[in-house]
């Protein structure tokens, strides 16, 4: 958890919360430990939702 601390900027308190279900991360948070990661928040709901991320080149997909 000490690498992911220094990588996203969120304190390991806060990072504990969230892993132990104790608080929801905000929007911020959540980009920047998805940042830190090298993924985008698009990628991690997609991915949660069960569809796979969409290419942002694809036309169809900007136009959504």
């Amino acid at each position: 958890m000490y690498d992911l601390e220094e990588r996203s900027g969120v304190s390991r308190s806060t990072l504990s919360r969230i892993e132990r279900a104790l608080t929801s991360p905000t929007v911020t948070v959540l980009a920047r430990v998805c940042w830190a990661y090298d993924h985008s928040v698009a990628s991690l709901v997609a991915e949660a939702e069960g569809n796979s991320p969409s290419d942002p080149r694809d036309t169809d997909a900007a136009q959504l």
